[in-house]
């Protein structure tokens, strides 16, 4: 059965007035310049709401497979971001604090806060960011981009239409389907003259809830095979040591929120230590990546 999820409640996330800023923690470990290479890379976010991302390795043959290729890294115990002492009186502070890595856009996507800042996006209109029906969006930190509308871009669905079919073929999933559009912009982006894009996908459904009645396993399952069809288009391209993958989710606010763990698909788990990612704080672990990617510093 196909998967018809979206992201829960987007527009009254936005009517709530949710507008997250990056911890300064995020701010202060962002890469110290960017190089040429850089400017090829690519990072997708996928986004898991619910926040139960498992605290260890999933129990998913295509997650596992992945690991011992050393091509997949766990980043073990990534703790809670610091959060504000100042009462939370509000729904909306309530859902700024929850989701502070995200800027939930106009047309109740999201995109993460630190680049969204980074490449200028309106925080009103979120103009220059791109959504599309699957779920993604998509913003570049340099480069060229399109005018037209945010939502299904005409130039951007035409280049994307134009590209070469892969050999391989993606799970028919609300997950599969996102990371299907992510590759096609990876094979259309320089026509485009798109430089290093960030792209956020979200799965739904990683609750507690889901884990105590056995849900989360087929939820686990599903993005194991997203991941795992992703990951196998990008070594087709050859892009896997180019594009980095990983998953993140929110914390609970309540005191005594539990760390938990993040996988890191492709390009920076495949260069140095990938232990380097364990034991950060959630601004930390978002800030490290960032600096693989190449942004400079904000000001």
């Amino acid at each position: 059965m196909k998967d018809k999820t979206k992201i829960p409640s987007r527009r009254a996330l936005l009517h709530m007035g949710v507008r997250s800023l990056a911890g300064a923690g995020v701010l202060g470990t962002l890469g110290q310049g960017a190089s040429a290479a850089s400017d090829n890379r690519a990072l997708v976010c996928i986004y898991l709401f619910g926040g139960e991302g498992g605290s260890n390795l999933p129990n998913v043959t295509e997650l596992k497979d992945l690991h011992r290729k050393q091509v997949l890294a766990v980043a073990r115990n990534v703790a809670p971001p610091v959060q504000s002492h100042s009462a939370v009186s509000t729904p909306g502070q309530f859902m700024a604090q929850k989701y502070q890595a995200l800027r939930f856009l106009p047309n109740g996507f999201a995109t993460l806060e630190w680049a969204a800042r980074k490449a200028g996006i309106d925080p009103v209109d979120g103009a220059g960011a791109f959504t599309f029906q699957s779920g993604v969006s998509m913003l570049c930190l340099d480069g060229a981009t399109p005018e037209g509308d945010q939502f299904e871009n005409a130039t951007l669905r035409s280049a994307m239409s134009r590209v070469k079919p892969l050999r391989l073929s993606f799970p028919d999933t609300g997950l599969g389907r996102q990371l299907r559009d992510v590759t096609r912009l990876l094979q259309a982006r320089h026509s485009l003259g798109l430089n290093r894009p960030v792209f956020v996908g979200a799965s739904n459904g990683f609750t507690r809830s889901a884990e105590r009645t056995g849900i989360l396993i087929a939820r686990q399952r599903d993005l194991g095979q997203a991941m795992a069809a992703f990951y196998q288009a990008t070594v087709e391209l050859g892009l896997e040591r180019q594009v980095t993958t990983y998953t993140d989710a929110e914390f609970p606010l309540e005191r005594g929120a539990r760390s938990n763990s993040r996988l890191i698909l492709g390009g920076a788990a495949m260069e140095g230590d990938a232990s380097r990612f364990s034991a950060l704080s959630a601004n930390a672990f978002a800030g490290s990546l960032a600096s693989w990617h190449g942004p400079v510093a904000l000001a």
